[in-house]
C-alpha cells in the first residue's frame, strides 16, 4: 500500500496526519514506513547511522516502531551561513543537481517499497506552487513518477480551506489530478456539520472523496519549527515513549471525525 499526503499550504498538518496514519497502520500490524522526498528545514534530527532527517519524519518513524534512518528522507535541505546545503542520506549532496537528487529519492523509495507492507509519503509544501513544479522533487512529480494516490489535507484554521483544496486539485494538472482521491479537512472548530454544502460541492466538482474533518487539536509533539537542530539526545526513550502514547490517544480521539479504513480502501 502506497500513500502520500500533501497539503494546500506549509504547515497544513501533513506531518502529523502521515504520523497517525502509520500509527493506524501499525495498530493492524501493517509493516509501515515513513517517507519524504525532499524536506527543505533548518532543523533535522540525527539518526543513529549519522544522517540527517526531518524531524518529522523521525515522529513518523516512532509512530511505525521503528528507529529513525537516512531513508525516510534522502534529501535534507538546509540554510547554512546564506546559502542551501544539501544532505543526501547523511552526505554532502551540494554538487547534486536536481535531476540527480529526484533518481536518488526514487531509488530509495523503491527500496523501501520492496522492504515494507506500507509507505506513508508526506509531501513538502504545496503541490500547487506552479511556479516550482518544474523543479519538483517531493510532490507531484514523485506521485506521477510512482503512481502514488494522494490525500490532500486543507487547514481551516488559515481561512478559506475551500478555495485553497479547488485551487490546489485545478492547479496539478491532469496527471495530478488522476491521483488526487480524497481530501481531509484540518484544525476545525465547532459544529462540522455547517460544512456540509461545501465538502458536497468540493465532492461533486473534483471527484474527491471527503475523508474526514478534524477538530483542532493541541498535543506536545516535535516539530521541525522548533526541534533543535541535529540533537538526537532531546529525544531519550521516555520522551519517545510519551510522543507515541500521545498519538495513540489522539487515535483514539479522532476515530469518529477521519476514515482510515477508507483511506486505505482509496489508495489500494
Amino acid at each position: 500500500m502506497r500513500v502520500m499526503f500533501v497539503g494546500t499550504s506549509s504547515s497544513a498538518g501533513k506531518t502529523l496526519i502521515s504520523a497517525l496514519f502509520c500509527r493506524y497502520l501499525r495498530s493492524k500490524m501493517v509493516m509501515v514506513t515513513p517517507f519524504k522526498a525532499l524536506n527543505l528545514s533548518s532543523r533535522s534530527f540525527v539518526t543513529d547511522d549519522g544522517a540527517e532527517i526531518g524531524i518529522g519524519q523521525a515522529l513518523q518513524a516512532w509512530a511505525s516502531d521503528l528507529k529513525p534512518n537516512g531513508r525516510m528522507n534522502p534529501i535534507l535541505i538546509k540554510p547554512s551561513g546564506g546559502k542551501l546545503r544539501t544532505i543526501a542520506n547523511g552526505a554532502d549532496g551540494d554538487k547534486m543537481d536536481r535531476k540527480a537528487k529526484f533518481a536518488h529519492a526514487l531509488k530509495v523509495y523503491d527500496e523501501l517499497c520492496d522492504k515494507f507492507d506500507a509507505v506513508v509519503v508526506e509531501g513538502s509544501g504545496s503541490p500547487a506552487e506552479i511556479n516550482l513544479r518544474e523543479n519538483d522533487i517531493a510532490n507531484i512529480n514523485f506521485a506521477v513518477a510512482r503512481d502514488i494516490p494522494m490525500i490532500l489535507i486543507g487547514d481551516i484554521e488559515k481561512g478559506g480551506v475551500f478555495a485553497g483544496i479547488y485551487g490546489t486539485w485545478r492547479l496539478i494538472g491532469d496527471e495530478g489530478r488522476r491521483l488526487m482521491k480524497g481530501f481531509i479537512i484540518n484544525k476545525y472548530y465547532g459544529d462540522k456539520d455547517i460544512l456540509k454544502s461545501g465538502i458536497d460541492r468540493i465532492e461533486s466538482l473534483t471527484g474527491m472523496r471527503c475523508m474526514g474533518v478534524l477538530p483542532h487539536i493541541s498535543v506536545s509533539l516535535p516539530e521541525e519549527d522548533d526541534s533543535p537542530c541535529g540533537i538526537r539526545h532531546e529525544h531519550r526513550d521516555d520522551k519517545i515513549g510519551s510522543y507515541v502514547e500521545a498519538l495513540d490517544m489522539m487515535l483514539e480521539d479522532i476515530a469518529e471525525h477521519i476514515d482510515m479504513e477508507g483511506i486505505i480502501k482509496l489508495t489500494e
